[in-house]
């Protein structure tokens, strides 16, 4: 089985795991939003940060520092990461009051968003496999440029002639 694969490929500790195992740990994952809003607080942003390796130590000290200047500019926003054990990738997250209300929660998660992606792109910081270009459009330009992105739109359009899979356009927001 999988269990042979991996272990013939160097995995030194694979286990698998029960249905009431993946239970338990879903609702450790899932917990936090539930803990936050019994606080009155919500998840603003957990941005993605799948970084080399070599530079992983160097943009968890920057995104950290980062964090505690979002902590200090805005009393009440609370700041932590999360990780994936063996990968470059970890998630800074913020959450801030929902009693600040929209416009300044959305002032908050800019402002967060910009000094990440300082680093993201001063790291050669990706967005792995997630489904969510939309949200990363602008990053993927300022790191690779325009080309790179009509290449990707080309692959993706012969790929996905039908238009169902994640959508790589540049949002526009004066067009529908």
């Amino acid at each position: 089985g999988w269990a042979e694969v991996l272990k013939g490929q160097g995995g030194s500790n694979v286990t698998w795991m029960n249905a009431d195992d993946w239970a338990k740990l879903y609702q450790v994952r899932e917990g936090g939003p539930k803990r936050l809003a019994d606080r009155g607080m919500v998840l603003l942003d957990g941005e993605v940060m799948d970084c080399p390796l070599t530079s992983l130590a160097s943009c968890l000290e920057e995104a950290a520092q980062v964090q505690q200047y979002m902590e200090k500019s805005y009393p009440g926003a609370t700041t932590y990461s999360l990780g994936h054990i063996g990968a470059g990738s970890f998630h800074p997250s913020i959450n801030a009051p929902v009693s600040w209300g929209f416009p300044r929660l959305g002032e908050v998660v800019k402002d967060f968003r910009q000094r990440i992606l300082a680093i993201k792109l001063k790291y050669g910081a990706t967005i792995g496999e997630q489904g969510i270009f939309p949200e990363h459009a602008q990053w993927f330009v300022r790191l690779n440029g325009e080309r790179h992105l009509a290449i990707l739109r080309g692959i993706k359009d012969y790929l996905d002639p039908n238009h169902i899979l994640n959508d790589i356009r540049l949002p526009n927001p004066g067009k529908s």
